[in-house]
């Protein structure tokens, strides 16, 4: 039995149902750009462990998810739940414009920024039906630089990261058991790296022996850094702004174009290019990040000394490597051989369905509205559930191209069926749930 860590499970009103301790694994993984998941298996069949119900690992607010999945393998003897964390909640909410309105539009830190879209779309909506239970506002950064920012039928999570990954910040719905709230909260992270004075200091190092089994990846294939981000109009009458985010030349300079024409056209028009343009290249970074075991026992400790999204050095003498980055994943397991802590420090790789998605000149899932001529050059389809046909209607007025991923990030081939140009019909020969993304 495995007695490292609490499960306290409670319902969706947030009220206290009991506490899991006798599971034989659980994997837990946060995520400062997007949202977490965990694993949590037992040797018999838990009623506590029900689909639409939270759970917190000991009284941390910040380690808290929502389980969606549920099996019980009879033949195995062993029960599986399921889930992510709590800001995936916001994967559910659309940013509907208000009535008589093209868009829902911003102005502020990006953190305020963040906080209004969630106001909007998921506390205050104008339909009620569309209130997140129990979700309230909570603590955000207290400075800024100023941001203006538009959104119109997009996926509400999305919108959220786009802004915190262009702006190194991270956002979590914490459950306040106590209060019986769900509380929206950005986070910056603390300096903790070996050139600053003002924090103590946390540096990973084989040196130091308090980390093992080290991983470093560089990966630049889908590194962007220079992007020409068009709004509306055509020709030289369309309005292009350079977003460089690096003053690179030569091998280093990466460019790309950024169709953004669904961009509203009036004064904040140039700085609404130039915030949709970070948020692209914020995606396309390449990936420069050190996976490594934090050793059991040593000075450092987890969530004590170091958390997710605070800034580290890390030091290897056999990779004749030193790196100040953020950690930007930590996975917790617990199991009978013990508990392994792996953070992930700087842009971790990129999975096939992020490379498929940030290639494409679309930003966002989004309003694809109008005919042929309504200026959409890509469509991201989401299937929510498993299906083996999935009929798209992407109105682009043309046969696009498809790329097809599961919800793993796998890539899946179907047969297309182009129905007519603004409809096409995939089949498969089993069912699923992913995306398509269609150029």
């Amino acid at each position: 039995m495995v007695q490292n860590v609490l499960i306290r499970v409670f319902d969706r009103d947030l009220s206290y149902l009991g506490q899991v301790d006798d599971y034989q694994a659980l994997i837990y993984r946060r995520k400062w750009t997007s949202c977490g998941e965990f694993e949590i298996t037992l040797g018999y069949r838990c009623p506590l462990l029900q689909v639409n119900r939270f759970i917190m690992l000991d009284e941390d607010p910040k380690r808290s998810g929502f389980i969606e999945y549920v099996q019980y393998d009879d033949e195995k003897e062993t029960y599986t739940a399921k889930g992510f964390s709590l800001i995936k909640l916001l994967e559910t909410r659309i940013t509907i414009p208000p009535t008589g309105k093209a868009y829902q539009k911003y102005k502020g830190t990006p953190a305020e920024v963040m906080q209004q879209l969630v106001a909007s779309n998921a506390i205050v909506p104008e339909d009620s039906r569309r209130v997140l239970p129990n979700l309230v506002l909570g603590s955000r950064p207290p400075s800024g630089e100023k941001i203006t920012y538009e959104t119109r039928y997009n996926v509400l999570a999305e919108d959220i990261r786009a802004i915190a990954n262009s702006h190194s910040l991270g956002t979590e719905i914490e459950l306040n058991w106590k209060d019986r709230k769900l509380e929206f909260v950005v986070r910056q992270g603390v300096n903790h790296t070996a050139g600053q004075v003002t924090q103590p200091r946390v540096i990973f190092s084989d040196a130091y022996d308090n980390i093992s089994e080290q991983i470093y990846t560089q990966d630049i294939s889908s590194e962007r850094n220079v992007g020409y981000v068009a709004g509306r109009g055509e020709g030289e009458e369309r309005k292009i702004v350079m977003v460089d985010l690096a003053g690179a030349s030569g091998f280093d300079l990466k460019e790309v174009f950024i169709d953004a024409r669904d961009v509203d056209e009036d004064e904040d028009e140039e700085t609404l290019l130039r915030e949709r343009g970070m948020a692209k290249l914020a995606a396309m970074r390449a990936a420069n990040s050190y996976d490594f075991t934090v050793l059991n026992g040593q000075t450092l400790q987890y969530l004590r000394d170091w958390d997710l999204g605070d800034l580290v050095t890390v030091m290897s003498d056999g990779m004749n490597t030193m790196i100040d980055e953020r950690v930007l994943e930590v996975e917790e397991v617990y199991d009978t051989s013990g508990v392994q802590i792996t953070p992930t420090v700087g842009e971790p790789e990129k999975t096939l369905q992020e490379k498929l998605s940030n290639s494409s000149n679309g930003t966002y899932v989004g309003d694809s509205a109008g005919s042929g001529n309504s200026g959409k050059t890509t469509y991201t389809y989401v299937q929510e559930l498993p299906s083996g046909i999935w009929t798209i209607t992407h109105n682009l007025g043309r046969m696009p191209s498809v790329s097809i991923v599961d919800s793993a990030g796998t890539l899946v081939h179907g047969n297309v069926d182009y129905i007519s140009n603004n409809v096409i019909q995939v089949t498969f020969s089993g069912e699923f749930s992913g995306r398509a993304y269609l150029n």
